[in-house]
């Protein structure tokens, strides 16, 4: 048993050394090859470092957009937003897979919800906007008025379909159907 284990010590020592003399062969010396590693091991600690320094700040811009998400009416202000939240998610997971940081909420978890989630969180915000747009349509006296409110509400968000998926597109085009409808409908009154 213990000839056994000795060829195996051998063995890995051998691959080892291997390993190492390839690495020097590579690095053209073997001091070239220690300020390789030296070097390696400096750009590590490095990224654990500002990984860990941003890690607050990124979990701060990632509340403060989240927040934002939920809450504004604007669609530049959310399509920005939407963007730098999965960007900071992004990169808080990335800082958590390394093991630089540890992270009170399931940041990988919320990624992965946020990127599948997508179209439904367009649609939602596209759905808010449309109600509201709806209210004030109704709060109108004239049709002129009427017709121009919905023209710039389409307007506004035809400026962000490259933003959308075509899940949001479809919405937006139904919306949009039943819209002419409407207009269509004051046209003959």
């Amino acid at each position: 048993m213990g000839v056994v284990i000795g060829i195996i010590l051998l063995t890995v020592a051998a691959f080892l050394i291997a390993i190492i003399i390839a690495n020097i062969k590579k690095h053209g010396s073997f001091d070239n090859w220690l300020a390789f590693c030296k070097q390696q091991k400096e750009e590590a600690t490095r990224e654990m470092t500002e990984a860990q320094a941003n890690a607050q700040e990124w979990m701060s811009q990632f509340n403060e957009s989240a927040k934002i998400l939920k809450q504004t009416l604007e669609p530049a202000m959310f399509f920005s937003r939407y963007d730098s939240v999965v960007s900071t998610a992004k990169e808080l997971a990335d800082a958590s897979n390394k093991g630089y940081v540890n992270m009170s909420i399931d940041i990988k978890q919320w990624l992965r919800e946020a990127t599948e989630n997508k179209d439904k969180q367009i649609n939602e915000f596209i759905n808010k906007l449309y109600r509201k747009m709806l209210k004030s349509v109704d709060d109108s006296k004239t049709a002129s008025k009427k017709i121009e409110k919905i023209n710039t509400f389409f307007a506004e968000m035809d400026k962000y379909s490259d933003k959308m998926l075509p899940l949001n597109l479809e919405l937006l085009k139904s919306h949009r159907e039943e819209c002419d409808n409407i207009m269509k409908a004051w046209e003959v009154e």
